[in-house]
């Protein structure tokens, strides 16, 4: 839910909250991607990295929410962190 104005806009701070939102949902699958892809999965990682698969499955709700807010870069950060998750799994 967002803040409207009298004018029927959203306010300012209601699409920066959005937007922060939208971003705190992509980071860790931009994360697990990165560790992943990068060849950081040493020592406890290595049993967690199991577990991309499902996460490359999980990292379709990040894609769905930043293109539904229409969140551009956020989505493009979580559609090529996705790609990288399939690609890696």
């Amino acid at each position: 839910m967002s803040a409207v104005t009298r004018t029927g806009r959203t306010s300012t701070r209601a699409r920066r909250a959005t937007t922060v939102g939208c971003w705190l949902a992509v980071l860790p699958t931009a994360t697990w991607s990165v560790l992943r892809l990068a060849g950081l999965e040493r020592g406890p990682l290595v049993q967690a990295v199991a577990f991309t698969p499902y996460v490359a499955a999980g990292a379709l709700l990040p894609l769905a929410l930043a293109l539904a807010l229409r969140r551009t870069a956020a989505a493009v950060v979580a559609g090529l962190a996705a790609l990288a998750l399939v690609a890696a799994g």
